[in-house]
């Protein structure tokens, strides 16, 4: 007679089998590197046909940059859902050369493969490297990582996928990126307003000039130390921002926040109230009663009156 508890042991045994195989099944079911792509013997033509391109780009050879891709190639990137054509890849290029100067790509390295299955089979050929250049009119020279993956049909170009951090660059070119739900006249009108007394605190009178209106009725109305109200004329506020950058330095770490905004733009121009608070280090604040008049010249707004009354 076979032992009671024999009938377990074999269902255990079975499923200890049952388990091995399926660990087995799926070891086989992994794919590995050989298995889905190879070397292919184009590869150092492809690596140079790549690495052509992209120097025919940025050397402004477009004609020669077209003949590498196919009739019906396609950019595809840095977006998710953004692609160009040869067409409209040709007119970003011609506007990049406009734009810029100097244009060069640093620490390429490249190299190609063969995709052996699925919809990707095919040879394809890869670089990474820093795109650099100086924007012209005195820009700044720009340096942005960059990374290409591209199909190869024929010894030409088929499709591309361009990646690179965007926002980085146009962080570095001051560029802002506002939420729809933003108003971009009542944030430039802020910033102004702000960088203006940022300057003022860093005594940085270039900077401070750049905010206000070159016309001879800017003024600013203000109180001294005893609450007498005076205010400084065009041509007197010039010189003292002029010399702003030669006097002794605000005291450091003082830091300012604007609240209580009541913003009125008008066509071209916009009258602003505020509350502005400044803080020492060592803990001291003020606050000021702040109102401004400003107007757009030349597509900037700049600072045309300028009032300032301590909160009492």
């Amino acid at each position: 007679m076979r032992p009671a508890n024999s009938v377990s042991v074999w269902v255990q045994g079975l499923g200890i089998v049952l388990l091995l195989l399926c660990i087995d099944a799926t070891a086989q079911k992994t794919p590995r590197h050989n298995d889905l792509v190879a070397l292919t013997p184009n590869a150092d033509k492809n690596v140079q046909l790549l690495d052509s391109y992209l120097d025919d780009l940025v050397s402004g050879n477009f004609e020669r940059a077209k003949a590498k891709l196919r009739p019906d190639y396609t950019e595809y990137g840095p977006g998710a859902s953004e692609s160009m054509n040869l067409n409209q890849l040709t007119e970003s290029w011609e506007r990049a050369a406009h734009d810029r100067t100097e244009q060069s790509i640093s620490n390429r390295t490249t190299l190609s493969f063969q995709s052996k299955s699925g919809t990707d089979q095919g040879e394809w050929v890869m670089s990474r490297g820093v795109y650099n250049w100086r924007e012209r009119n005195g820009g700044p020279v720009m340096s942005i990582p960059f990374q290409v993956t591209a199909q190869v049909v024929d010894g030409k170009l088929k499709n591309t996928y361009m990646y690179f951090n965007r926002v980085s660059a146009q962080d570095k070119l001051g560029y802002t990126i506002l939420s729809s739900d933003q108003d971009p006249e009542l944030y430039l009108i802020k910033k102004v307003i702000e960088d203006e007394t940022s300057a003022w605190l860093r005594n940085d009178g270039k900077q401070m000039q750049s905010c206000w209106a070159d016309l001879s009725y800017a003024t600013h109305t203000l109180t001294d130390e005893s609450g007498k109200a005076y205010v400084v004329s065009g041509p007197e506020m010039s010189d003292q921002i002029a010399r702003l950058s030669a006097q002794k330095p605000n005291e450091p770490g003082i830091t300012f926040s604007n609240t209580r905004y009541e913003v009125r733009p008008n066509g071209s121009a916009a009258w602003v109230t505020f509350e502005q608070t400044f803080q020492k280090p060592n803990g001291e604040r003020y606050t000021n009663l702040e109102s401004r008049y400003l107007e757009k010249l030349g597509g900037n707004w700049k600072i045309v009156h300028m009032t300032t009354l301590p909160k009492k």
